[in-house]
């Protein structure tokens, strides 16, 4: 109805409804900036190391673990890297895997995001991704892919915050080899990546944004 007002969380989302002519209103959940922060322990990585979240199921293919997968599998002919990954369907039984954490707690999963160099994010349908923005609040670069509803729109730009590949696996490998090859982009796109998502605001800040909002709207 016309006269119900739209609140999605992300740009994708809006620009899903706009195809539609729907009006909405962003508000963003916000990150918590005192869980998910900087350790500066990058720099002591022996390997390159390969982040991703791992999910399991034919309900989550959307999420293209699978790529993941195939880019480190392709990759590590050539290059000395490892793969570790967290998630929350299933445990992977895969020897390629050198670290996983099933539903780690806040503190584990910011140990992991920082010890991650590159953090792929293949995801073609979500609203707005979570885990990237996490990944980039430890100044870890993210490769994003510019599927219509990849869900990172709001925070991943390319060459500047992060680098966003076709939406084809040859090219998403394409990027990935990229950033193993060249440690200054690296360094660029994580510290780009950090300011870009505190930019968007912690949860007390949208939330408080909500508030307004729906006090306006009464």
């Amino acid at each position: 109805k016309n006269d119900i007002f739209k609140i999605v969380n992300s740009i994708c989302l809006y620009n899903k409804l706009k195809k539609f002519n729907i009006e909405s209103t962003i508000i963003r959940p916000g990150y918590d900036f005192n869980e998910i922060y900087p350790l500066n322990i990058r720099q002591k990585n022996k390997k390159v190391i390969i982040g991703g979240l791992y999910n399991e199921g034919s309900k989550r293919n959307s999420k293209r673990t699978d790529w993941i997968f195939k880019t480190f599998e392709y990759l590590k002919i050539k290059y000395d890297i490892e793969l570790w990954m967290f998630g929350t369907d299933g445990t992977p039984k895969l020897s390629i895997l050198s670290n996983f954490y099933k539903n780690p707690d806040p503190k584990t999963k910011n140990e992991f995001y920082n010890k991650c160099d590159i953090w792929l994010s293949p995801s073609e349908l979500e609203g707005l991704h979570i885990a990237p923005a996490e990944a980039m609040l430890t100044r870890c670069p993210v490769i994003g892919t510019n599927a219509e509803m990849s869900g990172t729109q709001d925070y991943l730009i390319n060459k500047e915050t992060g680098l966003i590949s076709n939406n084809n696996l040859k090219d998403f490998i394409k990027c990935t080899e990229k950033l193993i090859n060249d440690c200054e982009l690296r360094t660029k796109l994580g510290n780009n990546g950090r300011n870009k998502v505190l930019s968007l605001g912690d949860r007390k800040e949208n939330m408080s944004k909500l508030i307004s909002l729906l006090s306006m709207k009464a």
